[in-house]
């Protein structure tokens, strides 16, 4: 799986949220009080990467490269995982965009200290 230029290895996953696909739909009555229900294929979706307990983790290292690209505003990045390709922006109104639970000493993590719980939150955008 990449982000961008970014390798994050291959054992963390993606995690849709609300489903793989999504259907708006509302209701409404016609003249006649007969329901009526429109309905249309939904929007882009609200995902997750990550990792678990004893598997999907990252170097703290890692985790600073992912924190600087979601501090950027506005920034679109190309995300790669099994054969699919899409565009995605890290979801900045949902903090931490980046959550971890650092394995040993959290007052002084070093580049190569591991992190675990991975959890990196985006969402697609049209392309």
């Amino acid at each position: 799986m990449k982000i961008d230029t970014l390798d994050l290895g291959t054992d963390l996953y993606r995690e849709n949220r609300g489903g793989d696909s999504r259907v708006d739909g509302r209701m409404v009555r016609s003249l006649d009080n007969t329901p009526l229900v429109w309905e249309q294929a939904g929007g882009l979706q609200a995902f997750d990467i990550v990792g678990g307990e004893n598997i999907g983790t990252l170097t703290w290292g890692r985790i600073k490269e992912i924190q600087a690209l979601a501090a950027m505003i506005g920034g679109e990045y190309t995300i790669e995982y099994d054969t699919t390709t899409l565009s995605a922006r890290f979801r900045t109104w949902e903090q931490p965009v980046v959550e971890y639970v650092p394995i040993g000493d959290r007052e002084s993590l070093q580049d190569s200290d591991i992190c675990k719980n991975i959890k990196i939150k985006l969402m697609e955008v049209s392309t």
